[in-house]
């Protein structure tokens, strides 16, 4: 199966939502990085989590169009 961005994904400047079968990745584009490291440092996503309003995830790099993207892929949730 390929993979399929979120239409509604244009709408973040700092990055895009994509599917692939049962997965959700997000990019955060490399102008966005810092902020995302920031928030991530202080601890504001784990506290997310946490209280549920996000889900877990997994950081990774890949390249896309020549740059290097941070991309947040989901955990495995279950129903």
């Amino acid at each position: 199966m390929s993979i399929h961005q979120n239409s509604v994904s244009f709408i973040d400047p700092f990055g895009y939502v994509f599917h692939k079968n049962d997965n959700v990745f997000m990019t955060i584009l490399s102008h966005a990085k810092k902020q995302y490291e920031a928030t991530r440092d202080k601890g504001l996503i784990q506290e997310s989590i946490d209280q549920g309003f996000l889900i877990g995830f997994e950081e990774n790099f890949i390249r896309i169009l020549s740059q290097k993207n941070k991309v947040l892929s989901n955990t495995q949730v279950s129903s």
